[in-house]
């Protein structure tokens, strides 16, 4: 059968590198969206940190406009290089397609911008300032979503090198710019600091780009019928999931607004946002599996269920570990972040840590269908889960105020990653849904172990809090390794091992 087909080659090799060098790119901007946040709330308070805070709730939006096309261009420009000709029009094409619509995001954020004052009942001055606001976060969204083929091309490419490089420069550049404009020009300062170090590091990876594809072509282009259909027909089921991420919680602090004061805003927030961003940084390292699964699935189709387990347990055990000990932190970390721990920042912080856990596995799944052609569903069923949460936090926070909007998310959560999305992604992969269960479980109960384990080293405090910190990250990367090594060395052609085997079969 294919499946004993065996292989001398790990289709996995080389994914710790391609890992790590994510996780640094996707740290830098991260951090500095964090310190820059700490930066606010420190400086300016809830109530003067809330108009960054609804700006960026409200632009989230524009990410709509990506229509899925990111990873459409991942998985297109792995298959480019791998030979494919009708890929690369189709990288071509949404290349186009993004120059496009980053000029729609620009026009639309604009006028969409009028809605933080509104939110925030401002009046006068502070109203037109809070306009500027979302008008220069706007703009930033819309130089990213007109350039996001060059960096989905990159990160096709492999070459998270590159995009390490693009991105330290980014926020070396805005974080001069912000230093020079905030003191005169307060939160504008801060935006227009971003759009600067924007246009400089996308100017650096076109020139990176046209070093290494001279094919790609930077300029848009007019495109065929046919080529607009055939990527607008694999992108539309990842916008429906993008959409459903905005309507599942990135509704949340909109909900949240119109009940509440513009401080509690700005707790809610501040527990919120470090959720969101630990979020973005942590998939967008599980990213990296996108272009392996698309060339194991083009080249070794018989291989496609020993990788997608084993990337399942990987990526299950780091985020269970990684949220888990977000949610057991919360104090210190909000503590040390803005410098004040308040109950309602902990409480959200800990029910999104909580959510997330839940989301590690449909991710890594969602990213095997994607690779496969076979996500149309999923995005018609996570859009109808969103739906439900949205009217949910509506009426929780209604209920039982702020706090009900995170728990409504995280019950939808919940219910749509560890049932909806297994069982879809089962029958479409063919691949026995108690299979996905045992290895989305043990790779759970191992991260969530790690996450416990350095909650009882006797040291408090901040140096305790580092201590911890410290400690866990290289625990966790002791098994990460370990668990790698045992599932490889099975794990490419027969039955894998399961999670049971990993830490005690070392062969």
């Amino acid at each position: 059968m294919a499946e004993n087909v065996t292989s001398s080659r790990d289709p996995l090799a080389g994914l710790p590198r391609h890992g790590l060098l994510n996780i640094a790119a996707t740290f830098a901007p991260g951090v500095y969206s964090l310190l820059l946040i700490a930066f606010f709330l420190r400086i300016l308070g809830p109530a003067g940190y809330a108009p960054w805070a609804t700006g960026m709730a409200l632009i989230g939006w524009l990410t709509l406009l990506d229509s899925g096309l990111a990873n459409t261009t991942t998985r297109e420009a792995a298959r480019a290089i791998a030979g494919n000709a009708d890929a690369i029009e189709r990288v071509r094409t949404s290349n186009s397609l993004y120059a496009a619509l980053g000029v729609v995001a620009a026009i639309l954020g604009t006028i969409g911008s009028v809605l933080v004052p509104l939110l925030l009942r401002l009046d006068g001055s502070a109203a037109f300032l809070a306009w500027l606001v979302g008008v220069t976060l706007s703009i930033d969204v819309a130089i990213v979503l007109g350039t996001s083929a060059w960096m989905g091309a990159l990160r096709g490419a492999r070459r998270f090198d590159l995009v390490l490089i693009t991105n330290l420069t980014h926020v070396g550049v805005s974080i001069v710019a912000t230093i020079a404009l905030f003191p005169s020009l307060g939160l504008v300062g801060a935006g227009c600091g971003q759009i600067i170090g924007r246009i400089v590091s996308r100017l650096l990876a076109a020139r990176l780009l046209r070093r290494l594809m001279p094919w790609f072509g930077l300029m848009p282009r007019r495109r065929t019928r046919a080529a607009l259909l055939a990527v607008g027909a694999f992108s539309l089921p990842i916008l429906a999931m993008q959409l459903s991420t905005q309507l599942g919680i990135g509704t949340d602090i909109i909900v949240v607004s119109t009940i509440a004061t513009s401080t509690t805003v700005g707790l809610y927030a501040a527990g919120f946002q470090l959720a969101r961003y630990a979020s973005q940084f942590l998939f967008s390292t599980f990213g990296v599996l996108l272009p392996t699964f698309s060339s194991v699935q083009a080249r070794e189709p018989h291989l496609v269920r020993s990788v997608l387990l084993r990337a399942l347990l990987l990526c299950c055990i780091f985020g269970a570990a990684a949220f888990g000990s977000l949610a057991l932190e919360a104090d210190a970390i909000l503590n040390l972040w803005v410098g004040r721990v308040d109950p309602l920042s902990v409480s959200v912080l800990r029910t999104y840590a909580i959510a997330l856990i839940a989301v590690c596995p449909s991710n890594v799944l969602i990213l095997m269908l994607i690779a496969h052609g076979r996500h149309g569903i999923v995005g018609t069923l996570v859009v109808i889960e969103a739906t439900i949460n949205l009217i949910l936090s509506i009426i929780l926070a209604h209920v039982i105020g702020p706090i009900g909007v995170a728990i409504s998310s995280l019950l939808m959560l919940t219910l749509a990653d560890l049932a909806v999305v297994p069982l879809v992604a089962s029958r479409r992969l063919d691949i026995p849904l108690r299979e996905l269960a045992l290895w989305t479980v043990g790779g759970m109960a191992i991260g969530l172990a790690i996450a416990g384990a350095i909650q009882a080293i006797p040291v408090h405090g901040p140096v305790g809090f580092v201590v911890r910190l410290l400690l866990g990250g290289a625990l966790l990367a002791a098994v990460v390794l370990l668990v790698w090594r045992a599932t490889g060395a099975r794990g490419l052609g027969g039955q894998p091992k399961a999670p049971q085997q990993v830490l005690t079969d070392r062969e």
